[in-house]
């Protein structure tokens, strides 16, 4: 793209609000599995280490931890099914300094059903950050964060991440999803063009 559409680009800013899909979004369900898997390795390690010191070293067996994330998996289809009904609405910004995902009304209620279910489950905010939190609900991400756009189109979504994770998903209707990513490439392009002048003028001064 030429850097005058880069430019014009940067002067846009976009904002929408979308009605996201909860226990049938697979990307909810990813994210989700995510922190289950490390929120279970994490016990198991603090169970092996406790035990360890103990003198007598155990690892937890697999029908423990495969019932802790069974019952985890059941509070999350409770709250999005019962509670919510599956519908999240949230509002997102796309601008030049960024992105942001937040609540369109529903935030703080979800905050606290969420964060009830992790103390049901015993694993306070696990159940929360597995759903809006992981990828970047209510962050403003930076442009200089993200090394990567990634576009689904049959989802509808745009992944922001940066060298290792996603850090957050614009879900976008049919009519925005071409706008939403050109406009995301764009500034991750420019954030690139920053990110490689800045490195070398680091080099050329460390050889000066």
């Amino acid at each position: 793209m030429p850097d005058d559409e880069h430019s014009g680009a940067e002067r846009q800013t976009l904002t929408w609000e979308y009605v996201l899909p909860l226990a049938t979004n697979p990307f909810i369900w990813w994210d989700f599995l995510r922190v289950v898997a490390a929120s279970l390795l994490i016990m198991e390690l603090l169970v092996f280490a406790m035990s360890l010191v103990a003198g007598d070293p155990v690892w937890l067996p697999l029908s423990v931890l495969a019932l802790v994330a069974g019952i985890l998996a059941a509070l999350f289809l409770i709250a999005t099914l019962l509670i919510y009904g599956n519908r999240y609405r949230a509002r997102f910004v796309v601008d030049a300094g960024g992105a942001q995902m937040e609540d369109a009304g529903q935030g703080r209620r979800f905050r606290w059903v969420m964060a009830a279910l992790g103390v049901l489950a015993r694993q306070p905010g696990a159940v929360f950050s597995s759903t809006a939190g992981p990828s970047g609900y209510g962050e403003r991400i930076s442009w200089r964060e993200v090394r990567r756009v990634t576009v689904h189109r049959r989802l509808r979504v745009v992944t922001l991440s940066n060298s290792w994770r996603s850090l957050l998903r614009l879900y976008c209707p049919p009519e925005l999803l071409d706008q939403v990513a050109a406009l995301a490439q764009a500034h991750a392009a420019t954030a690139e063009k920053r990110r490689t002048t800045r490195q070398a003028r680091t080099r050329r001064k460390k050889q000066a």
